[in-house]
Parts: C-alpha cells; sequence; structure tokens
C-alpha cells in the first residue's frame, strides 16, 4: 500500500515538473470510465476507515476518447481526496451523451470553503487538515485539473446541498 502511494506521489510530481515545461504527453484512445473507477476504487480500498464508507456508483459510463493513464491518475486523485476528506457517504456518478461523458464523485463532507473553492486546483494547496490523516502535498487536485484539460475536458468543484462534487468532463468517443 505504501509502494503505491508513493508512486503515485512520484506520478503527480512527474506530472507538475513536465506541466511546467509544456510537456504533458497523453496517448488517445477509448477509455471504459466504469472500468477505470473500478480500478482505482480497488488500488484505494486500504484507504477506508472505519467511519467510511459507503460507496455508491449510479449512472451510465459513455466511452471516452482518452489517455487511460492519465485518466486513472485523475480518479486516484478525486477518490483519494473523498476518502480522506469527504463524509461518510461517497457516491459516484456517471452520464454522459454523444459529445461529453461526465464521472462526478461526491460525499458529504465538509466542503471547501467558498474563497478556497478555485485556489484547491493550485499546485501544494489543500483546503483542510483532516485528523487522523497524512498529510498531502497539495498536488491531486491540480495535478488532476491539468490532465483533463490536457486531454480536452474539464475538472471542477461545487457544492450542492450538503455535498461536494468533484466532475470531471471528457470528450466521448465518436460512434464507429
Amino acid at each position: 500500500d505504501q509502494s503505491h502511494e508513493v508512486a503515485a506521489i512520484v506520478d503527480d510530481l512527474l506530472v507538475v515538473a513536465r506541466s511546467d515545461i509544456g510537456k504533458i504527453s497523453v496517448v488517445s484512445e477509448e477509455v471504459d470510465l466504469h472500468r477505470a473507477v473500478e480500478t482505482e476504487l480497488a488500488e484505494t480500498n486500504h484507504l477506508r476507515t472505519s467511519s467510511t464508507r459507503s460507496i455508491s456508483q449510479s449512472g451510465s459510463a459513455v466511452p471516452v476518447t482518452a489517455d487511460p493513464q492519465r485518466v486513472r491518475q485523475i480518479l486516484r486523485n478525486l477518490v483519494t481526496n473523498a476518502l480522506r476528506y469527504g463524509g461518510e457517504d461517497i457516491r459516484i456518478g456517471f452520464a454522459g451523451d454523444t459529445t461529453w461523458s461526465r464521472v462526478v464523485v461526491a460525499d458529504n463532507g465538509p466542503g471547501i470553503p467558498e474563497p478556497e473553492q478555485e485556489t484547491i486546483f493550485e499546485p501544494f494547496r489543500r483546503a483542510h487538515n483532516a485528523p487522523g490523516q497524512p498529510g498531502s502535498l497539495g498536488l491531486g487536485l491540480s495535478v488532476a485539473r491539468k490532465l483533463a484539460e490536457v486531454m480536452d475536458g474539464t475538472l471542477v468543484y461545487r457544492r450542492a446541498g450538503f455535498q461536494s462534487e468533484f466532475a470531471l468532463t471528457l470528450p466521448t468517443c465518436p460512434r464507429q
């Protein structure tokens, strides 16, 4: 588990370094978002605590054109963020059409104060510290947004009622 966490940190640091010099490389191919989420849930299972966590999924995933490794890196950062700082219930929703496909990672945690909602996407920024959780570098959300943008997508945060939502939107695969 620790070696996976160190590898994830190294991946994020490499993305930050490469983005500084404009050298982030991506490969475009068809990606099954549902399968990518399942993989990341399995790999982040060790982060679950006794206070977590129901993790539910809903909706239908529409395949996207993106880099599979980079999509998994984004999802890993979003799921890890929800497990570390979110509430007891985590929901992952899928939606899509012929143009865009979306994955929303939502939780019922305390949320991010409004003045900090955009700064959380800056490198080395953190919105809050969770008791009992190891300190993070503050790179995950910055890296996730940068990778989404490189793949012609978006990553946004919003507070909807009593839940925090991170929505990743990527281009849908063209129909064959």
